[in-house]
Formats: C-alpha cells, sequence, structure tokens
C-alpha cells in the first residue's frame, strides 16, 4: 500500500509539475507580446486569432493531463502489493525516511528551480517590454535628444524593475537554499552501509513487486516520452505563433507607416499640380509683414466718403488678426510645402497691403490737388457767373423794356380792332361777327356791347339773310368772347365776319 501511496503521489507531482509548466510558460509566452497594448493607436488590429490558438492549446493540454492521469489511476488501481516480506519494521522505517528525505529533497530543487525559471522570465519579460518601447519610440515624431532622454529613462525604469525582481524572490530562494542545507545534513545522519543493506534486502522482494516496478518504470518512461513529446510539439506551436505574431507586427508596422505616410501628406500636401509651384516659384515684392506699414488716417478719406475712422480701425484690427494667424500657422511644425504656402499667403497679403498703401497715400495726394483745382475752378466760375448775371440782368431789362413796348403797340392795336368792330356792328345793325373759327371748341366771337351775353345762351351765325349757318352756344364772355359749335348746316364751315344773332329770351 505504500508503493501504491507512492506511485499515486509522483503521478501527482508529474501531472502538477507538467501543468505548472505548461500553464506558467504559455502565461510567459502570452504575455511577452500584446498587439493590442502594442498598437493601440492604430484601432485596427482587433485579431481573435491568437488568443483563439491559445485558448485550443490550453483546452487540449488540459484534456490531455486528464485522460493520463485517469488512465494511470485505472491502472495503479487493480495491483495489489503485499509487504509482508519487510519483517524487519527498523528496515521499512530507515527506507521510508531515505526516501522521504530523497523526495523532500528532490521537491524543494524542483521549488528553487522553479523560482529562478519564474524570476528569470520575468527578468526577461521586463528586458523585453523595455526594448520595445524603445524600438517604438524610432517610430514616434520627436527629435533625436528627446529620443535618447527617454531612451535612458526607460533603461533606468527596467534596472530598476529588474532589482525589485531580484528582491522579490531572494527571500524564496535563500529559505529554500536552507531547506536543502537542513535535508542534505539529515540524510548525512543516515549509515550509508545500512541503507545499502536495506536495498539489498528489498531487492530480494518477490517477483511480483519487481514486476510492478519494472512495468511502472516502462509507464513512467511511456509518459514521459508522451509529455517530451507534447512539450515538443508544444514549443513548436508556441514558436510558430511567436513567428506568426512577429510577421503579424511587421505588416501592422507597414500598415501603420503607410498610414502615417497618409496622413502626412493629407495634411501636409506637396501642392505638384495645378498653379501652386508656378506661383510659390515667383519671387514676392514683399517677404513679410515687418515689411510694411500702414500710416495713419486722413481726414480726406471721410471728406471725400470713401472710408470713415471707424472703418479705418476695423481695417487695422483686420489686418493685426491677420498676422496673429498666420504666425499661429507658421509656428505648427508642418512638412512639405505647407510652409512655403504659408509664407506666400503672408507675402502676397503683405504686398496687397503695401500696394494698398500706396494706392491710399496716392490718392490722397491727387484728392489733394484736385481740391485746389476745384477751389480755383470755383474761383473762376463764381467770376464767370457774376459776369453772366450781370449781362442775364441786362438782356432782362431789356426784354422786358421790348414786351412792355409791344404789350403797349397790341393794346393800342387791339384797341383799334375793337372800334372798328363797333362801328361795323353800328353801323350795319348787327349783333356780332365771328371773329376765328378754327377750332369748333373754342370760337372767338365779337358782340356788341349793348347785349348782354348769358353762358350757355345760344347765336345763330348766318351768312346772308335767308342762310342759317350754324349754332353756338357760348361759354366766355368778354371781349371777344367765346363760344363752341352745337350744329353746323353747311359743309363750307365758318368764317370771319359771318353774322351772329343772338336768341333773345
Amino acid at each position: 500500500m505504500d508503493n501504491e501511496r507512492e506511485v499515486k503521489h509522483l503521478v501527482e507531482k508529474s501531472k502538477m509539475l507538467f501543468l505548472q509548466e505548461i500553464i506558467e510558460d504559455f502565461r510567459r509566452r502570452q504575455s511577452q507580446y500584446d498587439l493590442g497594448t502594442e498598437f493601440a493607436k492604430t484601432k485596427k488590429n482587433n485579431t481573435i486569432l491568437v488568443p483563439a490558438v491559445v485558448g485550443i492549446l490550453v483546452l487540449f493540454f488540459a484534456l490531455s493531463a486528464v485522460a493520463i492521469t485517469w488512465y494511470i489511476e485505472e491502472l495503479t488501481s487493480d495491483i495489489t502489493v503485499s509487504i509482508d516480506e519487510f519483517a524487519d519494521v527498523n528496515l521499512r522505517e530507515l527506507l521510508d525516511s531515505a526516501r522521504r528525505l530523497e523526495a523532500e529533497m528532490e521537491s524543494i530543487q524542483r521549488q528553487r528551480a522553479e523560482l529562478t525559471r519564474r524570476r528569470d522570465r520575468e527578468i526577461a519579460q521586463v528586458e523585453l517590454q523595455a526594448q520595445r518601447d524603445i524600438d517604438l519610440l524610432a517610430t514616434r515624431d520627436i527629435s533625436d535628444q528627446q529620443r535618447s532622454q527617454q531612451s535612458a529613462q526607460i533603461r533606468v525604469t527596467e534596472e530598476s524593475r529588474v532589482e525589485e525582481i531580484h528582491a522579490q524572490y531572494a527571500g524564496e530562494i535563500e529559505e529554500l537554499d536552507l531547506q536543502i542545507e537542513a535535508l542534505t545534513t539529515q540524510m548525512a545522519q543516515y549509515d550509508a552501509r545500512q541503507v545499502e543493506q536495506a536495498r539489498e534486502r528489498e531487492a530480494q522482494l518477490d517477483s511480483q513487486r519487481r514486476l510492478f516496478e519494472l512495468e511502472m518504470q516502462e509507464q513512467a518512461d511511456e509518459y514521459e516520452q508522451q509529455i517530451e513529446q507534447l512539450l515538443v510539439e508544444h514549443e513548436q506551436q508556441v514558436a510558430e505563433l511567436e513567428n506568426h505574431a512577429a510577421n503579424l507586427e511587421e505588416g501592422l508596422r507597414a500598415a501603420h507607416q503607410r498610414e502615417m505616410n497618409s496622413l502626412i501628406l493629407r495634411y501636409n500636401p506637396r501642392f505638384e499640380e495645378g498653379e501652386i509651384p508656378d506661383v510659390l516659384s515667383r519671387q514676392p515684392s514683399v517677404e513679410s509683414f515687418g515689411d510694411v506699414t500702414l500710416a495713419a488716417y486722413s481726414s480726406l478719406l471721410s471728406e471725400e466718403g470713401i472710408l470713415s475712422e471707424p472703418q479705418f480701425s476695423e481695417l487695422l484690427q483686420d489686418v493685426h488678426e491677420f498676422r496673429v494667424l498666420v504666425g499661429a500657422l507658421k509656428n505648427v511644425p508642418y512638412r512639405n510645402r505647407v510652409p512655403d504656402v504659408l509664407g506666400g499667403i503672408e507675402s502676397r497679403a503683405a504686398s496687397v497691403i503695401g500696394r494698398y498703401e500706396a494706392l491710399r497715400s496716392g490718392f490722397a495726394d491727387l484728392v489733394a490737388v484736385r481740391n485746389e483745382q476745384i477751389a480755383d475752378h470755383e474761383q473762376e466760375l463764381a467770376a464767370e457767373r457774376a459776369r453772366a448775371q450781370a449781362a442775364l440782368e441786362e438782356q432782362r431789362a431789356r426784354l422786358n423794356a421790348e414786351l412792355q413796348e409791344q404789350r403797349e403797340r397790341l393794346g393800342a392795336d387791339t384797341e383799334r380792332f375793337l372800334f372798328a368792330m363797333e362801328a361795323l356792328t353800328s353801323d350795319n345793325r348787327e349783333n356780332g361777327y365771328i371773329v376765328d373759327a378754327r377750332d369748333s371748341d373754342e370760337i372767338y366771337v365779337f358782340m356788341d356791347r349793348l347785349h348782354e351775353l348769358e353762358i350757355g345762351g345760344q347765336g345763330y351765325v348766318f351768312r346772308r339773310d335767308d342762310e342759317l349757318l350754324a349754332v353756338i352756344e357760348f361759354i366766355g364772355a368778354g371781349s371777344p368772347a367765346r363760344a363752341r359749335l352745337v350744329e353746323l348746316y353747311e359743309d363750307a364751315g365758318l368764317r370771319p365776319f359771318d353774322r351772329v344773332l343772338l336768341q333773345l329770351q
């Protein structure tokens, strides 16, 4: 039964050692490289290939370990070992003690080796991470001095972390060394000759126990070969994964570099097409805003209604703000032709401002000369206006005198005409005569003053005593009176000195 417990103990230790090494090796290899952390900036490397493969390997090894354990337990459960031949209790105790010390020594040595491997793995991981951080500095857009400073800081952090790891494992390793020393002292207390005799007597056990040990040894060798083969396959798969990860990292780095180049070109174009290369090749007349200045405001601009003083102040503020904005853009470390374009914008704007200032200055001089000319012309026009006014007054006085003379002559002529018409009317005993009948709506008629005219009254027009020509209606009194044609009886129409007979009420 003791041998059975020892076999089970050996199997359990083998299983735990195998699984522990596999899990620790898996964790170590998984933590050595993290694409998600390394390329988080790209946001395009979310692949599940590596976690899926690692998960499948872990599941495979776990199932293999469970199957092997079950198989060993099935083999050992049916084996019966008889230890009746160990009549000598002291011999059994001696062997048990020696084996126990040897097993404990082996366990402690394995623990120390595992601690050493774990410490070395953590140190290697820290060194690898530091080297990766230094490699990543080469991809960042920083100066050589900053890159050297950050590299030195990474190395300092690496050394500090390595010292912490040594200090972390030093206590446990020292404690295990003390236990190994104590076990060595205990094992030295046993008589080597007694142990050898016990072992010789142990060799005389029945053939069944020896056969069992041989079978167990063969089974252990077979399991060790299987474990070794699994380890080889595991290492091969891990190597393939590492190779794939390295290729993937290289591809991602290349894609990241291409993307960075594309982004740089997008926001820092070269301007190799269109008119921009020709524009940038021409040397501007003004290099920067420092070469131009705006003169003080001239009141002539306001007097001429061109630009008020508040508008000029706004113009100065716009120029200042344009300088500030262009200066801010020039402080940005652009690449390719963007700095040249910004310089071209500044020089062209400065040239426009300089030409505006020259235009404004020339315009002010031109306006001053023009105002002097206008003042001279206004003086000449005032003198000419005075002369023209005097000539006009003289001509007006002459025309008024002529008009008055014509009015007097016309009045005399009219008076003579009316005297003649009155004499004609009186001599012929007529009521009146047609004077002007060219407009049928406004006929001028001379009527005898002895007859009172009524507006709206009618008169009869005769040329001979028995020939009625027309009927008229008076629309205005006076001398001569005015009338309109009501009805015409002859196609010949009315003529001057046709007689008019009033219709008396």
